[in-house]
């Protein structure tokens, strides 16, 4: 987990294009979910994720929002290494609740939506 959480942040930081970005973050997001050792998540979030990759890369294009993405995913690496459930879980929520945020204000944004399309 800790391997593709560093080559996330390595394509965030080397100003990667999105879909570069997007390919590391599936694959931290797939560490993540292999970890849990539960094939039933595995089974849906993968489902899901096919469904918000557009989203996702919406998200990703405003301005600031790859490095706060990279601090909201240092909360969860570090609960997750502290084996902190709790914590773990209010990292994992405080990232989609921003994520999401982000991506409807960006499909509400009329010249954003074009190019996140």
């Amino acid at each position: 987990l800790r391997r593709s959480f560093e080559a996330l942040k390595r394509a965030a930081s080397s100003s990667q294009s999105i879909p570069a970005i997007l390919q590391a973050k599936r694959a931290f997001y797939d560490a993540l979910f292999e970890g849990a050792s539960c094939r039933t998540i595995q089974s849906l979030v993968g489902s899901l994720q096919a469904r918000i990759t557009v989203l996702r890369s919406a998200s990703l294009s405003r301005p600031g929002r790859i490095q706060a993405t990279i601090s909201e995913l240092e909360a969860l690496i570090q609960a997750v290494e502290a084996k902190d459930p709790v914590a773990a879980e209010k990292a994992c929520r405080e990232h989609v609740m921003e994520a999401g945020r982000v991506a409807i204000a960006t499909l509400e944004s009329p010249e954003d939506r074009v190019e996140a399309l």
